[in-house]
């Protein structure tokens, strides 16, 4: 798909910045350990473990979002297949002359995963 070179930019993005912000705490601590006073580490704490936290935090994030989405686009892809299959199985009774059992989603008798709710992105969006 089209959109797989996208995403895999945004992960290479997001492990760069994470990588960036691991960096920019190191410095801040190399910078750091040689000083005795606390007046002397405020400004290599705020501008190096502050801001390599926060860039650490922000590519996790676009990581974890392109992986969400691309979970997001999988779990389409397969309810669309699940309704291709129900139709098939829908037509492959009526050509026998039986009625075919309703297909509404996951069964399992007595489970946890008694009917599982379809979600599009459509869906999720409201």
């Amino acid at each position: 798909m089209a959109s797989d070179g996208r995403l895999r930019i945004f992960d290479a993005l997001g492990i760069a910045l994470a990588a960036a912000g691991g960096v920019m705490i190191f410095l801040g601590w190399y910078s750091i350990h040689d000083k005795a006073s606390v007046l002397e580490q405020i400004p290599y704490l705020a501008s190096g473990s502050v801001g390599g936290l926060a860039a650490i935090i922000g590519g996790v994030s676009i990581v974890y979002l392109t992986r969400q989405f691309r979970l997001e686009r999988e779990v389409g892809r397969l309810s669309a297949m699940q309704e291709e299959m129900a139709a098939a199985v829908r037509s492959l009774a009526a050509d026998h002359g039986t009625s075919a059992p309703p297909v509404t989603g996951l069964h399992r008798r007595g489970g946890r995963l008694d009917r599982v709710e379809q979600l599009s992105i459509k869906e999720q969006s409201r």
